[in-house]
């Protein structure tokens, strides 16, 4: 058997705890064979296995957190979005046309603005957002 794909020459970390790292890695259809020296991978690399020289590099294991909340998610479809506004005024406008789409008096949440992104780095004013969205 080939290794689809083989690491070698540098650390990688395995996060088991008798032995946290090694130096060379094999996988096979996206399964761990093999782990260890470069001697232990060395016979699974043929003619079609990608060989990754890690050069001295730290390899580390994809990390992935793939769930959600559902009651937030759910609720933060209905936020209005206020992620790259470039300034106090558009957040108003975007709270503005919000509002349009809004029975009169209805909560307006937002969320996502960057102070950063804005000349003098100003923060939205209530007495605009009033404006914008009056009750």
């Amino acid at each position: 058997m080939n290794a689809d794909l083989v690491l070698r020459g540098g650390r990688v970390f395995t996060a088991v705890g008798h032995r946290p790292f090694c130096s060379a890695l094999a996988a096979q259809g996206g399964l761990v064979v093999a782990c260890g020296e470069e001697r232990d991978v060395a016979s699974l690399v043929g003619p079609r296995t990608r060989v990754v020289e890690l050069d001295g590099r730290l390899a580390l294991p994809g990390f992935h957190d793939a769930h959600t909340h559902l009651l937030g998610a759910g609720l933060t479809q209905d936020e209005l979005s206020l992620t790259g506004a470039r300034s106090p005024e558009e957040c108003s406008l975007r709270v503005r046309e919000r509002a349009l789409e809004r029975a009169r008096g209805e909560w307006i949440v937002g969320r996502g603005w960057d102070p950063d992104l804005f000349p003098g780095r100003a923060w939205p004013e209530r007495s605009a957002l009033d404006l914008a969205a009056p009750a």
